[in-house]
């Protein structure tokens, strides 16, 4: 380890000797805070200027417990022991020290700190700490934040990119691999249900129809961490393809896939559901929406693929064993008091069923 930035990381009873001294040499300390992720242009603006409203600038750093609470269980995405050394390396950083509480209210008390710095997102007098520096006769300022700057859009873009190629992967195996490729919830349509996920943010979500598991991986990438899914698929043959698909992708432990018919499985299942995807054989969907509407939640969300049928449904001539079943489903929808529903014309037709 380098030793002069090793030497500006500090514990806390460590900074209480500085400050001392520093106040003794008259020193203006400058303090500020942050979880400082991934340092990025936006960083090094602010917290060059934030050093130039004194003589010491003083990083309070959120420990990595105390990141997790803030900004959710993804994060953070360096650990605090990593962030410190990143921090510390900079030339008009002159301490760092690590804080464990969601606000640095106990740290700022113990510097005593000339000047309060954070972004001007903030109104001065709703920053923490702002009576303490205030009483002592101190200043709080805030700092223009240069815009397009953020470590939770470099983090969004990374997983967005990321989920991409995961995805693109998919669709190619597909199409290598089974037999109709054209099945799969690609697209626009596998943009549209993770949207979905990502607004409805459900617990625990029902698909109906794994195939080669494309919409599975939608949900499981664009849900939190504690969700779980459970998904059945009714072909064993790909058992293997979809369990060596999800471990790749990291999201093994989200799912659970049970291999089997529809109509005996559901039943069985302990769970009910914020979120139900049914993309099966077409003539089960009537059953199918008889079993799931009892085991979805209040104010969940049913999504059913298929509901127009190339649009067969209205061809009053047409009258296929596939074509009745997915009518009478639709009827189903449109005649159950207990919910409101909608059907959206993408693709091959999403019919989208809220229960009240």
């Amino acid at each position: 380890m380098n030793a002069t930035i090793e030497n500006k990381i500090l514990q806390q009873d460590e900074l209480k000797k500085v400050i001392v001294n520093l106040k003794k040499e008259n020193k203006k300390i400058v303090f500020s805070n942050g979880c400082f992720d991934i340092i990025h242009k936006g960083h090094i603006d602010y917290l060059s200027k934030a050093k130039q409203l004194g003589d010491i600038l003083i990083i309070g750093l959120n420990s990595d417990s105390s990141v997790k609470r803030i900004k959710g269980s993804s994060r953070p995405i360096q650990d605090e022991s990593s962030r410190s050394w990143i921090m510390a390396s900079l030339f008009f950083v002159d301490y760092v020290v690590l804080f464990d509480e969601d606000t640095p209210y106990n740290l700022i008390k113990t510097i005593e700190p000339d000047v309060l710095v954070k972004g001007a997102d903030y109104k001065k007098e709703d920053i923490v700490g702002y009576d303490i520096v205030s009483k002592n006769n101190g200043r709080v300022e805030t700092i223009e934040f240069l815009q397009g700057y953020s470590t939770t859009n470099i983090v969004r873009k990374i997983e967005s990119e990321t989920k991409y190629n995961k995805l693109n992967e998919i669709i190619r195996q597909t199409h290598l691999k089974f037999v109709k490729p054209n099945m799969i919830s690609e697209g626009w349509q596998g943009e549209f249900l993770s949207i979905i996920c990502r607004v409805l943010k459900p617990k625990h979500i029902l698909e109906i129809g794994t195939f080669s598991g494309y919409a599975t991986t939608c949900f499981a990438l664009s849900s939190e961490n504690d969700c779980r899914i459970d998904t059945i698929e009714v072909k064993q043959e790909y058992e293997d393809f979809l369990k060596e698909s999800f471990l790749k992708n990291n999201i093994q432990d989200k799912i659970n896939i049970h291999f089997g018919e529809g109509l005996n499985i559901i039943p069985t299942l302990p769970y009910s559901y914020d979120l139900i995807f049914i993309d099966a054989e077409k003539i089960h969907y009537p059953q199918y929406y008889d079993l799931c509407i009892e085991k979805l939640n209040k104010g969940g969300l049913l999504i059913a693929d298929n509901v127009l049928w190339y649009g067969k449904v209205d061809d009053e001539s047409i009258n296929d064993k596939r074509t009745l079943a997915i009518r009478e489903f639709n009827e189903k929808a449109n005649k159950d008091t207990r919910v409101e529903n909608i059907i959206v014309p993408l693709r091959d037709g999403l019919m989208l069923v809220v229960k009240k």
